[in-house]
């Protein structure tokens, strides 16, 4: 391969390494990244790409979408100069919304994660199942301002069809294959599709890996998307259905949180789980190790149906306290349990994000 040519472009301003003879070397001050304008190296970047690859990014919709080239023969000295212009930020905040939904915000990124925000939840018709959500955390307002919609699956309680008409078709969506038909049907403009073990990259370079999570369906259909965040390090995970594979996340390690579900939601005619609680996520933080785990509340609202009567559910919070307090293999995992629904949770801390980007 040859290094003649390779580019690295920013979201807010364009930062361009014409060739690896122009960039500065190792030995020098982080702070060339930003004096070096006038020669044309770099200016304050927002998002800086992977080696190696070209990324082709809309400025307005903060995605990045990758095209691999030519690898620099200076790849070594490169990584140390991306790696200068990471300053530290100060946290990881999650902000539960109630239900499936919630924000991650860090290193200058918000995400939206399965929002279910307008109107009401409803599978197949109300008579079936209907979900008024709770009018105190109602109303897309209710996010903020975000960078990109995340989504777990492609059913109405994660991917939810009112919701979605009401975000801006250019804001990009990192979802599953079984998201697609839907997204293409609302309009959405800028969607990522991410299968099993592949990762997209969002905002000011926020990383988004998926993995296989809960099966939703006949036995035999395809797994929904469990996602591991990696903001410049601080590695937050989250499978909503409370099912994890662990041949999956035992490619990470150091990871900061890992986001869990409290309340089970179970069939019990059919002895099934459709969601669970305390014990997996028990088992999660034994085989993961992370320094949190997020007692995650997915319930809430007023609900009606014929499902209703068949659904069992139960609030596994307090067990999962007591099984912190006694069990001494997870002494040094904190168990953080959010209070109120809409305020912000540290959830990790010292992340690094580039300079120049939002802190």
């Amino acid at each position: 391969m040859t290094a003649a040519h390779w580019r690295i472009n920013a979201t807010f301003q364009p930062l361009a390494v014409q060739s690896p003879d122009d960039a500065p070397t190792t030995s020098q001050p982080a702070q060339l990244c930003v004096q070096s304008v006038r020669r044309g190296i770099m200016t304050r970047p927002t998002f800086v790409a992977p080696i190696g690859v070209h990324p082709a990014i809309n400025t307005r919709a903060h995605v990045t979408t990758v095209r691999r080239i030519a690898r620099p023969t200076h790849a070594r000295r490169q990584n140390a100069i991306i790696r200068a212009c990471a300053a530290p930020s100060s946290n990881v905040t999650f902000t539960p919304i109630g239900n499936n939904t919630f924000v991650l915000e860090g290193a200058g990124t918000r995400l939206l994660i399965d929002p279910f925000l307008e109107e009401d939840l409803v599978f197949g018709i109300p008579q079936f199942f209907r979900l008024i959500k709770d009018p105190k955390l109602a109303g897309i307002a209710r996010a903020g301002k975000f960078d990109a919609v995340v989504l777990t699956q492609h059913l109405p309680d994660h991917a939810h069809p009112p919701t979605l008409k009401r975000i801006d078709k250019d804001v990009p969506v990192i979802a599953p294959p079984s998201a697609r038909a839907l997204l293409t049907e609302l309009g959405f403009r800028n969607v990522r599709i991410v299968a099993f073990d592949e990762t997209v990259e969002v905002g000011n370079g926020v990383k988004v890996t998926a993995g296989r999570g809960s099966v939703v369906g006949p036995p035999g259909s395809t797994p929904m998307n469990a996602l591991m965040f990696d903001f410049y390090g601080a590695k937050i995970y989250h499978e909503p259905h409370g099912v994890h594979d662990m041949r999956f996340l035992d490619q990470f390690e150091g990871v900061e949180a890992a986001i869990a579900p409290c309340v089970t939601a179970t069939i019990p005619a059919l002895n099934y789980a459709l969601v669970n609680g305390a014990d997996e996520a028990v088992q999660l933080a034994k085989s993961l190790r992370p320094k949190r785990v997020v007692a995650f509340d997915n319930s809430g609202g007023e609900y009606s149906g014929w499902l209703t009567k068949v659904l069992s559910g139960k609030d596994e919070t307090d067990r999962l306290k007591e099984l912190f307090d006694i069990d001494t293999e997870l002494k040094n995992i904190d168990l953080v349990v959010p209070k109120v629904q809409l305020e912000p949770v540290v959830i990790a801390d010292s992340v690094k994000q580039p300079v120049g980007s939002a802190s």
